[in-house]
Order: C-alpha cells, then structure tokens, then sequence
C-alpha cells in the first residue's frame, strides 16, 4: 500500500476528531485535504495543493499585476536571487515572458527539480493544473511576464 493511501486510511479513522482543513505532511511537502475523509472519497485522480508551510526559507518573488480584465490578468514576477513564488496551481493557461535570461527552478509535487534555462523574449505556454513552486536559482535578479488567459 502506497504511503499516501496508508494516511488517508489512519485519517480516514480518525475522522471525528479533524479540522476543516488538514495538513498532511508527506516527505517535505504538506497536502491540504479540504474535506472529511474516507477510504472512499479520496482517489489517485484527486489534486492536492502543495505547500512547504512552515518550512519556507526563502524570501517571496513579487508579483505586480499590470492588466485584470474579462480577458487576460498580466503579472509582472520579479525574483531577487534564491527568491520563490511559494506553492500554487495554475488555474489558467498561462504564457510567460522572460525578461531576463538565466535558471528557474520548478520544485514539483513528486519532489523532483527540474532546472530550466530561460532566454530573453522565448516565450512558453501551459495548461491550467500546473501545481509547482519556482525559485530563482541565479546569483542575480530575475523576472518575467506571466500573461493568464481567461475562459470567455
């Protein structure tokens, strides 16, 4: 039995006694289960927000939103060395835009690290759903432009 499934069961008895919201802590990483559980109502297709909650170190990236309409939000990321956005899913597509060149890393739930090399103007695209935290692993600042599509 997988390490998650044998929480859920030991919660799942345990029950009666559970707040709202419950971090479960697997390896580094905390699970938010927003919901009473069961062995029953909780599945291996279920999506779980990630969070290092009190195990953050590391100074946040900040955020400006330039644009919020009914179409698009556009958030300019500026990451002062070693800076990170924190744990969040996507729930839009997305298109970034580097503003300067150098390495982000994406932390993913899986607890792997994924290094990627960003060039001035290469743009990329993803779908909703993407879950990571991403850090800047350059000695110098860096930013981008993350445009959010909207469903119309």
């Amino acid at each position: 039995m997988s390490p998650l499934k044998t929480a859920v069961n030991v919660l799942a008895r345990i029950q009666h006694s559970l707040p709202q919201t419950l971090p479960v802590k697997v390896n580094t990483a905390y699970i938010n289960l927003p919901r009473r559980l069961t062995p029953y109502n909780v599945t291996s297709k279920d999506r779980f927000h990630f969070e290092e909650r009190l195990s953050m170190t590391r100074e946040k990236a900040r955020p400006t939103v330039q644009i919020d309409d009914k179409q698009v939000k556009v958030t300019r990321w500026d990451f002062p060395p070693g800076a990170e956005t924190g744990w969040h899913t996507h729930e839009m597509d997305y298109i970034v835009v580097p503003l300067t060149e150098g390495i982000l890393n994406a932390e993913l739930p899986s607890g792997s690290t994924v290094e990627n090399k960003l060039t001035v103007g290469e743009s990329y695209a993803r779908s909703a759903g993407v879950n990571h935290n991403i850090i800047n692993g350059n000695n110098e600042p860096f930013s981008f432009i993350e445009i959010e599509l909207k469903k119309l």
